[in-house]
């Protein structure tokens, strides 16, 4: 018996003995790799994209323009026969005034008269004779304030028109008024059959019958008109 007993033990002292660590060292190695698919998959975030859209302001003028000429012909002649001092009247032609800066820094609407002087005739005037001319402030200007007629597109506060009779030859008058944000877009005005008036005294209403010996000596007058950008008071 005691031999058996000794056989055995040296028996089971000879088995290998790194079967197990080895078995071990797997059995871990596969665990760590198992770990990973053991936990949950994380949840991604909800994605999104923006983008920037653009758009663009393109400036405009600021303008006033008469239609055609800024005058007609005066509705009379001046006769001189009568010794009588008069006056004789002409229709100031629609204005558009249009401000499209996007600044909004008003604006006023400026307009002057050159002093009336007889028109050069074909080949000039003769030897020793010049023009003639109309005293100044001859001419006046007449605004009632009911000459706005449309306002264009436009919400803005209209310009205040200078009312009044204004003399313009010799002369600047402002005829028309926008504050700070007002007078944007397009405004057309006409004005009255009277709105311009000349007066004249025979003892100071040339007439020419040298350079003119056959006709009635033609007067004339540059009328203009100026925006000015910024109320200038």
């Amino acid at each position: 018996m005691e031999n058996y007993a000794l056989s055995y033990i040296r028996r089971t002292e000879k088995l290998p003995r790194t079967r197990f660590f080895r078995f071990a060292m797997t059995l871990a190695i596969s665990t760590l790799i198992a770990t990973p698919f053991l936990v949950p998959h994380s949840v991604s975030a909800a994605q999104s994209t923006s983008t920037k859209g653009t758009a663009a302001v393109k400036a405009g003028d600021l303008t006033a323009n008469f239609a055609g000429n800024v005058i007609g012909s005066f509705s009379d002649t001046i006769d001189l026969s009568t010794n009588k001092s008069g006056s004789i009247t002409a229709k100031l032609n629609n204005l558009t005034v249009q401000d499209s800066t996007g600044t909004g820094r008003g604006y006023d609407v400026v307009l002057s008269a050159t002093q009336l002087k007889e028109v050069t005739p074909t080949g000039g005037f003769k030897a020793g004779t010049t023009a003639k001319a109309l005293p100044t402030k001859s001419l006046q200007l007449n605004v009632t304030g009911s000459e706005l007629q449309a306002a264009s597109n436009t919400t803005s506060v209209k310009p205040a028109l200078q009312t009044g009779n204004k003399t313009v030859d010799g002369d600047s008058v402002t005829i028309l008024k926008a504050g700070k944000n007002a007078g944007q877009g397009q405004f057309d005005y006409s004005f009255s059959d009277q709105s311009l008036t000349l007066f004249y005294d025979p003892a100071t209403t040339p007439a020419d019958p040298v350079n003119y010996p056959s006709q009635d000596t033609p007067y004339e007058t540059t009328v203009t008109v100026a925006v000015v950008q910024g109320p200038q008071n």
